[in-house]
């Protein structure tokens, strides 16, 4: 049976009701799993990468209006996200002729934006992640609200092991959905479950891996 969600505004806790899934209990000890590999990264590194995703993201939606946005001006207005710019983020800026799928990857990256304003206290909760979530607040409150961003309270470990434990659900449900030629549920976005995965196994140095090769699995 598919997944049930009685999602509570999400401070770090949820419900979740679910059906006769053989493999819960295993998803469930995935706190344990992750606790193992705890080597979160500090607050300067959180925020600096969040910057780097903005800066990323950004420079995607310049290139997809074809704006006239320059490098120079990104870092003046932006200068956190320039600090610890990834290998693949740096070749992405400078390339003379992104593709395609470069841009979308870039643009993706709000998803991951949206997790760290999570853990970084400034947003109250997690929603479930059935649509993306909204750029311009995002981009509003990193670029009007720095000293908020750089200085706030950031969420516990246990709170953010419940998080990432909760997506590791909706993620499983996604994939045996998929691998049964069954319809993904209508209230769940794959997209946006693989982006947080991302953010959160960086989060957590998984397998001690850099940004361009975290590795997301179920």
């Amino acid at each position: 049976m598919f997944l049930k969600f009685l999602a509570v505004g999400w401070s770090g806790s949820f419900v979740l009701s679910h059906g006769n899934s053989p493999h819960y209990g295993e998803l469930g000890r995935s706190v344990r799993f992750v606790q193992h590999f705890w080597g979160a990264s500090d607050r300067d590194s959180i925020v600096n990468r969040t910057y780097s995703l903005l800066v990323n993201a950004i420079w995607a939606e310049s290139i997809r209006e074809n704006s006239e946005t320059s490098l120079d001006q990104l870092e003046k207005s932006i200068p956190l996200g320039f600090i610890e710019l990834s290998a693949q983020e740096k070749e992405f800026l400078h390339s003379s002729k992104p593709n395609h799928q470069e841009v979308i990857d870039a643009l993706w990256k709000y998803e991951g934006i949206n997790v760290f304003l999570w853990v970084l206290g400034l947003t109250d909760s997690l929603s479930l992640p059935n649509k993306v979530c909204s750029v311009p607040e995002l981009v509003s409150m990193l670029l009007d609200s720095q000293d908020q961003v750089m200085n706030g309270t950031m969420r516990s470990p246990a709170d953010i092991l419940d998080a990432i434990d909760f997506n590791r659900c909706l993620h499983w449900h996604v994939v045996e959905a998929r691998s049964k030629q069954r319809p993904i549920p209508d209230e769940l976005d794959e997209g946006v479950i693989m982006e947080r995965s991302y953010a959160f196994n960086w989060l957590i140095n998984y397998w001690g891996q850099d940004w361009d090769n975290t590795f997301v699995s179920t």
